[in-house]
């Protein structure tokens, strides 16, 4: 991926992981976005797409011609790689930087949708459950809480006195209350907290 000294972790996303039909639409999307992107720079797209992240530590690429949409009895991989300091300089001075504000906000949009079906549909009545009502229930939840409703309103808006806070790596959404929240999470951001919930949370390996 970028750097030569961490180890690429291979994921490998399942049926029964909650998250399994969300990111398979947020993959295929940012592949249908790519791949315009490219044809506009009279470009071949190779099928790889690179998540930065920004508060987690690893960066994440996904390949649609890995991942086998058609076939749900196969396992379905993405990769991630822990980043190294000034990971981010070094791919400025190595690679083009272009503009894509247009292109993030159509796949920003899917994000925020397919994590609200999440939340709704696969996980939000688990942890009421768990911890006898979403108030209870610890930062990570809180977190994945707030993200669901920054996703709904557009930006953080944490109106609620909760018992834990919204807390992951070291983040509380509330310090950045009335912000958008792709200012303060990425792509890649997204995905990772997906992992490391179903772990934690939900005691699903991945």
């Amino acid at each position: 991926m970028l750097n030569h000294i961490n180890p690429i972790e291979q994921i490998f996303v399942r049926e029964d992981n909650t998250f399994y039909k969300e990111l398979k639409t947020i993959i295929k999307q940012a592949e249908l976005v790519s791949i315009e992107i490219f044809s506009k720079n009279n470009q071949e797209f190779n099928g790889i797409q690179l998540l930065q992240c920004t508060i987690s530590e690893f960066n994440v690429a996904v390949n649609s011609n890995i991942i086998d949409f058609s076939n749900n009895d196969k396992s379905y991989e993405i990769q991630r790689q822990k980043i190294v300091e000034n990971e981010d300089d070094e791919i400025k001075v190595k690679h083009k930087i272009i503009n894509l504000t247009y292109e993030h906000e159509q796949l920003a949009t899917v994000i925020e949708k397919q994590f609200l079906n999440w939340w709704e549909k696969k996980v939000k009545k688990i942890i009421h459950s768990k911890y006898g009502g979403l108030d209870n229930a610890n930062n990570l939840c809180q977190f994945a809480r707030q993200l669901r409703n920054s996703f709904g309103h557009s930006k953080i808006n944490i109106t609620i006195n909760i018992q834990n806070q919204p807390i992951w790596k070291n983040i509380n959404l509330i310090d950045y209350n009335s912000r958008n929240i792709f200012e303060v999470v990425s792509f890649a951001d997204i995905i990772n907290f997906w992992i490391e919930f179903e772990r934690i949370e939900l005691g699903v390996e991945i």
